[in-house]
């Protein structure tokens, strides 16, 4: 099942998604709801077993548990993980979910993958031995499973399959792929075998760059120019002037970000590898870590300030070749109101409509 047709040309008017909760409440699938009636055109979920610093968030719910409720009190918005983690789920296993949830869903789920991090393996008793490597073998034994009903078998250096069934297959339409790469290798996988990309962006430059990559390699692996959707996750930080939400950078629960960006993002980053690179965030040391982040370069990197600014800043993206956002304010994570006095789904809103104001006339 193909999400959307993709086209080399950016498109004026991008789709626009919003973050899910994952955090325990009363009415966890609320915002899906709110976000479809206010038209957003997806809502995408987390899948980590733990929060980012030492003292947590760290009680949080299964994405899928979640999404499926969501996909019962929904009719039309796009579902989808930001990223799953083919490591910790076994593929078998995570291709059966998905075909399950584009079940109740009626084919709107947007299985989003990535190779994983160290906190959310090693802490499990789960290793984190050649990573990229097995994501790319476990979406090749995912796409296996889905394409016939019949017993298949495969034989790779991390899975083999040996007569399995997944009988769902042909009943249900297999969902669109999207990969979180970054790096070369991941980008050309992403380019053989993903139907989206959604890296954590945060240089319009950068992604410029690497989606051209991504159209090069289309074409090395045979595949139509723009089959990948270009998605981009997008951190921002709202407040009520763009002096204020700099000053939010300051906290350690936003600075951290600088830690979960992708490797070489920051010349302030100690951990040069990536995304916590060997360590976890309930090592305690995490927090000196975070010390050292130098909170005006991800200022930088990071959009911020008024909805009106933050647009002007993602219309940068829109120019880089972006189609899909995905928006995710995390002025909440500082502790205090940021000022800007809007709910998230009325920040994400009033971000929308900035842009499409300040799209070129006849767009």
């Amino acid at each position: 099942m193909t999400v959307v047709e993709a086209s080399e040309q950016t498109p004026r008017a991008p789709r626009v998604g919003v973050p899910g909760s994952q955090l325990p409440a009363k009415d966890v699938t609320r915002a899906a709801v709110r976000a479809e009636e206010e038209g957003f055109d997806s809502i995408w979920w987390a899948d980590r077993l733990m929060g980012w610093l030492p003292d947590g968030p760290h009680a949080l719910l299964d994405p899928f548990v979640v999404m499926s409720a969501a996909a019962t009190r929904t009719q039309r918005i796009l579902l989808g993980t930001a990223v799953a983690d083919p490591l910790r789920r076994q593929p078998a296993q995570l291709a059966q979910t998905a075909l399950s949830l584009q079940s109740l869903s009626q084919g709107r789920l947007a299985l989003g993958v990535g190779c994983g991090e160290v906190a959310g393996t090693v802490p499990y008793g789960i290793g984190y031995e050649r990573p990229v490597s097995r994501l790319e073998e476990a979406i090749r034994v995912m796409r296996l499973l889905w394409s016939t009903p019949e017993p298949v078998s495969f034989e790779g250096a991390h899975y083999r399959l040996d007569r399995a069934v997944n009988g769902l297959a042909g009943l249900v339409p297999p969902p669109p792929v999207w990969i979180a790469a970054h790096g070369p290798r991941m980008l050309r996988i992403t380019a053989a075998l993903a139907d989206g990309w959604l890296p954590t962006a945060h240089d319009p430059a950068v992604y410029a760059e690497q989606l051209a990559a991504i159209r090069a390699a289309e074409a090395a692996a045979g595949r139509a120019a723009g089959s990948v959707e270009a998605g981009a996750f997008l951190w921002l930080v709202a407040a009520d002037s763009r002096e204020r939400a700099r000053r939010l950078f300051e906290r350690p629960a936003l600075r951290a970000l600088g830690l979960l960006l992708p490797g070489g993002a920051l010349e302030s980053s100690p951990l040069r590898e990536g995304p916590f690179a060997h360590l976890v965030p309930t090592d305690p040391g995490v927090l000196e870590l975070v010390a050292r982040i130098d909170p005006d370069e991800l200022a930088a990197a990071i959009p911020h300030g008024t909805p009106e600014q933050i647009a002007a800043d993602l219309r940068r993206y829109l120019d880089a070749g972006v189609s899909h956002l995905v928006l995710c304010d995390m002025a909440p994570a500082a502790g205090e109101d940021a000022g800007h006095g809007l709910r998230p789904l009325e920040l994400y809103r009033a971000i929308r409509d900035s842009l499409a104001a300040s799209a070129p006339a006849g767009a």
